[in-house]
């Protein structure tokens, strides 16, 4: 087990293959992430819990992270606001 800042990166050797680890924050409580795991430049995001809307009490997540996701693993839905903005 090993402390990981956000957006901080750990490489992870599983036989010849290279693993890439990130925690990133979801907004959703204290200390709370999604975790982003880079493999052959393939991305898998395992988010649940999310939260874009700014707290004072947590890191707000940013949308833009999951831009290049080719897996989002999620409990949350995609939805929109009475001005039409997206969000979890």
């Amino acid at each position: 087990m090993q402390i990981v800042a956000y957006d901080e990166r750990k490489r992870i050797k599983v036989n010849n293959n290279e693993l890439i680890v990130s925690a990133l924050p979801s907004g959703h409580s204290l200390g709370s992430c999604v975790w982003k795991v880079e493999i052959n430049k393939f991305n898998i995001f395992y988010a649940f819990n999310l939260n874009d809307e700014s707290l004072k009490m947590t890191h707000s997540m940013s949308i833009e992270k999951f831009v290049n996701a080719n897996l989002l693993i999620t409990n949350g839905y995609l939805n929109y606001n009475a001005e039409g903005r997206q969000y979890f």
